[in-house]
C-alpha cells in the first residue's frame, strides 16, 4: 500500500531550512511532479521507489 502525503515541504519551511544555512532532505517521494517541486524548493535529496523516472524526469544522468 502507498500512501502519498502531499506537500511534504512547503515555500516558507524550505526557506527557514535553507536560510539557517541547513541542508533540506526528504523521505520518499515517488511522485515525478513532487519530485521536481521539491527540487525547485532545495531538496537536495529524497528517496524514491521508482529511481529512473526520477533521473528521467530531474535530468540526472
Amino acid at each position: 500500500m502507498e500512501v502519498y502525503q502531499p506537500r511534504i515541504v512547503e515555500g516558507r519551511a524550505a526557506a527557514c531550512v535553507l536560510g539557517a544555512g541547513l541542508r533540506l532532505v526528504s523521505w520518499t517521494v515517488n511522485d515525478v511532479v513532487e519530485g521536481i517541486r521539491l527540487r525547485l524548493l532545495g531538496v537536495e535529496g529524497f528517496t524514491t521507489d521508482h529511481p529512473q523516472a526520477m533521473r528521467d524526469a530531474l535530468f540526472i544522468d
